[in-house]
């Protein structure tokens, strides 16, 4: 009963579809908010690894330098 009287009401009709449009609208923004964010942690999350990398290269060539150095400063004794 309840339904039927909801359905034949014109203003209440309208109304809840503006509040599905809006929905929708927000539904499709928050979708379009969470492609942009996932891409711009896959940037990151590149620029992290190639950090990551170039840090251990930077850790290798300061432990040959330290060796070397070593070595030289044991010729000197």
């Amino acid at each position: 009963m309840f339904v039927t009287f909801f359905l034949q009401q014109p203003s209440l009709n309208s109304d809840v579809d503006e509040r599905l449009r809006r929905l929708e609208a927000d539904k499709d923004s928050l979708q379009l908010q969470v492609t942009v964010l996932t891409e711009q942690i896959d940037v990151q999350t590149d620029k992290i690894s190639d950090l990551e990398k170039l840090l251990d290269e930077k850790k290798r060539q300061l432990s040959n330098a330290e060796d070397m150095l070593q070595r030289a400063s044991g010729k000197f004794i």
